[in-house]
């Protein structure tokens, strides 16, 4: 697999991320650590489609340096 620096930097973000932080109270059981997606693309302003194809690097586009 020919993982994209972008996404796996994104994932490791997201999984790091203390949820307290972002105004998360953790009432109940999460799949996962840190924020999901979902919550990333609303706090981004973006839609979760739109973030999931940067985190998979399917946008087309390359981020300028």
């Amino acid at each position: 697999m020919n993982e994209k620096p972008l996404g796996h930097f994104f994932r490791y973000k997201r999984s790091t991320a203390n949820l307290k932080d972002y105004g998360i109270v953790q009432d109940t059981h999460r799949r996962a650590s840190g924020l999901t997606r979902e919550e990333v693309a609303e706090r981004a302003n973006l839609s979760t489609d739109w973030y999931v194809r940067i985190e998979q690097g399917r946008t087309g586009v390359n981020p300028s340096v």
